[in-house]
């Protein structure tokens, strides 16, 4: 979002058909579907390569995954609407994470 606000194009985003949940939908799915893809690639290999036993249940890990990768994007996100430029959420995103 903050790099279309720097190129001016946050306008056309806002403008365009449908409502804000299917922008947000389409901003946010390219960052959760990669997330996600490399926590499942992450148990795999760590199960299937170097044999770490695994005691508990597979959807539950999952689940917590999937819910550390959806904060962190809302708090990006949080961040990217009050930024005025991409050095600006960058270093909200280094403060908010570390506190």
């Amino acid at each position: 979002m903050v790099k279309e606000r720097e190129a001016g194009t946050i306008e056309q985003l806002l403008m365009s058909p449908g409502n804000d949940h299917r922008n947000h939908h389409r901003e946010s799915h390219t960052d959760v579907c990669p997330a996600v893809l490399t926590a499942v690639l992450s148990v795999a290999v760590m199960k299937l390569a170097f044999g770490v036993p695994f005691h508990g249940k597979l959807p539950l890990v999952l689940a917590g995954a999937a819910l550390c990768i959806l904060s962190g994007i809302s708090i990006g996100t949080v961040n990217a609407t009050f930024a005025k430029s991409a050095q600006q959420a960058q270093l909200m995103a280094f403060s908010s994470i570390l506190h």
